[in-house]
């Protein structure tokens, strides 16, 4: 049996950003997509950035309404902020909220 090999090239290498601890303020803030499907694939990836998040520093994850209960459940975020509707422009008055967090 022949087996074709792609070569697919290096591994990318991105760039290392070294924040120092009081430049994280309250911690980091994610948009989380709009779909649960999506939403799921988005795991690993905060996990990872859980990992990088200095000691009392939060994972505030926003996210449109429908997606609140899911983030809410999972152990390493630490705060959810619902957004007033999916598929929109934020509201002046939710970004003056997450800001006040």
């Amino acid at each position: 049996m022949n087996k074709t090999i792609f070569n697919v090239g290096e591994v990318p290498r991105f760039p290392v950003y070294n924040v120092k601890p009081e430049q994280w303020g309250e911690g980091l803030v994610v948009r989380s997509p709009n779909w649960l499907g999506d939403a799921i694939m988005t795991l690993p990836a905060l996990v990872q950035l859980k990992k990088v998040i200095p000691e009392g520093k939060k994972l505030i994850v926003v996210c449109p309404p429908g997606l609140a209960k899911f983030y809410e459940c999972m152990p390493i975020i630490d705060c959810v902020f619902k957004l007033s509707k999916a598929h929109s422009a934020w509201e002046w008055s939710e970004v003056k909220a997450l800001k006040a967090m």
